[in-house]
């Protein structure tokens, strides 16, 4: 049903009522059509549904999904949504992505997603992650094209991430003798308490690798990287560069 140029009004949507039709569906996508929110009856019906692209749809708000209970992976990119569009989420979700839409903070409902272990965020206008130590199945988190300055500490509580992308944002150059004394943008939790072994930071214009390998326990970073990267990549090599994508 994606780039049919439908609308909250077309019949197609009731169509999930008949006969229970949408209870038999365990996908759908909806993507590129003119909604400003989900349809109703994909909520009301679709009670075996694991996954929903919803991108590009113009929508504004998202109702609650806590109907969705089979619910794994939601795709929400390329929409309008705000820090106020959002409601309640299933707490099965898996992955989900709200890339390019205009949050300034991660939604409250976001945070209560203990099962989430991808998350991707990116293009949007965010200041801040605070809060994120709360999704604690995490394993990948994509904050691309943001304007953060920093991540904070309790980072450190994502005893399973694994990958973490930062590109475009503005994270500051870490100088131990700077005053007032600033804190790396990128605490020393991340490198001692997870098990991060992939950092992408290419394209904050203040860093340098130099700056970077400057930072409190890095080192224990570079080894864990080290022992997991393919050695078929790249000969079996390992710079600086890759490391971060820094110059």
């Amino acid at each position: 049903m994606s780039n049919h140029n439908l609308t909250l009004a077309s019949p197609v949507w009731i169509r999930f009522l008949e006969n229970d039709i949408g209870t038999k569906f365990k996908s759908v996508d909806i993507s590129g059509n003119k909604l400003n929110m989900i349809p109703i009856p994909i909520l009301n019906s679709s009670i075996n549904l694991k996954n929903l692209r919803a991108c590009d749809c113009q929508l504004n708000r998202v109702g609650s999904l806590l109907v969705l209970t089979k619910l794994t992976s939601l795709c929400l990119n390329q929409n309008d949504l705000d820090d106020q569009s959002f409601e309640n989420l299933s707490s099965s979700i898996q992955k989900l992505e709200v890339a390019f839409n205009h949050l300034s903070y991660l939604p409250s409902c976001v945070l209560t997603l203990n099962a989430l272990v991808e998350l991707n965020i990116a293009n949007n206008r965010l200041k801040d992650v605070n809060g994120i130590g709360k999704l604690v199945s995490l394993e990948v988190l994509v904050l691309d094209f943001n304007i953060l300055v920093e991540i904070p500490e309790e980072i450190g509580e994502l005893k399973k991430l694994k990958h973490i992308s930062l590109k475009n944002n503005r994270l500051r150059k870490y100088d131990k003798n700077s005053e007032p004394k600033l804190p790396p943008c990128l605490p020393e939790r991340l490198f001692t308490d997870t098990c991060v072994d992939n950092i992408a930071l290419e394209g904050n214009a203040e860093l340098r690798t130099s700056d970077v390998l400057l930072f409190p326990s890095i080192q224990l970073f570079i080894d864990r990287r080290k022992r997991t990267k393919d050695k078929s990549v790249a000969g079996g090599g390992l710079t600086d560069f890759e490391l971060f994508g820094l110059p």
